[in-house]
């Protein structure tokens, strides 16, 4: 894998996103095609997303999708 990092944790702050650790999971779920993280840990404010196995066209995708859900409400 090509990938610079193996796994990202994503910490949003609800008064500026919008967005929960939860509900940022949904969101990222809830599109086509599914993103699926780590979000045992969303009750205490993170989720993680593991991008070992993740191309690098896979990652900009991610990346894209998180800024978008981020920002769709501002």
């Amino acid at each position: 894998s090509g990938s610079p990092f193996s796994r990202a944790r994503l910490t949003p702050d609800p008064k500026t996103s919008g967005h929960t650790a939860a509900s940022l999971s949904d969101a990222l779920e809830a599109g086509s095609p599914t993103i699926v993280v780590r979000a045992h840990h969303a009750e205490e404010g993170y989720i993680n997303i593991d991008a070992v196995e993740m191309t690098d066209n896979e990652i900009e995708y991610v990346c894209s999708e998180v800024k978008r859900i981020m920002t769709a409400g501002t």
